[in-house]
């Protein structure tokens, strides 16, 4: 029974994250159409460019614990 309803606390926020986040990205993509002259800042960053940066961030942080 327990198991039960923290299962379904569990869903339940999941779906609400899931909601918020649904809600924020058509709202994001409408604002994108309305200034879809701007489109150049809207872009995602690279994440080859930041992904790496954190990777070697992630190995100075080791090695310099060492």
């Amino acid at each position: 029974m327990l198991l039960a309803r923290s299962t379904t606390q569990t869903l339940t926020h999941i779906s609400s994250t899931l909601l918020r986040a649904s809600a924020l990205l058509s709202r994001l993509t409408r604002e994108a159409r309305l200034h879809h002259h701007h489109h150049r800042y809207l872009e995602p960053p690279s994440p080859k460019r930041y992904g790496g940066s954190f990777i070697s961030f992630l190995k100075r942080g080791k090695s310099g614990d060492l």
